[in-house]
């Protein structure tokens, strides 16, 4: 048995999770951070509130052909990385 420090431990084992939206598709992702921008700059405008991640996320799955995921799955990825990246709407 070898003798190994547990930060050593602990810190090889935090990786990010390969199957992680983020991680497969970084283009999409910078994507959908661009999105997010867009809406945000929109906050002002009478109709600010159909800029929302539903949206957002019919915007991919229709425009940009984004079927690697459900809907639904990509709206909760919108708002993750909404939340990572101080975007949130």
């Amino acid at each position: 048995m070898t003798n190994i420090d547990l930060d050593t431990f602990v810190k090889g084992k935090i990786k990010a999770h390969p199957r992680k939206f983020e991680v497969r598709y970084p283009n999409e992702t910078e994507t959908i951070i661009n999105l997010l921008k867009q809406a945000i700059e929109k906050a002002k405008d009478p109709l600010a509130y159909r800029y929302n991640y539903l949206t957002i996320a019919e915007y991919c799955q229709e425009v940009l052909g984004y079927n690697m995921v459900s809907e639904d799955g990509l709206r909760k990825i919108i708002a993750r990385i909404a939340k990572a990246n101080g975007c949130e709407l």
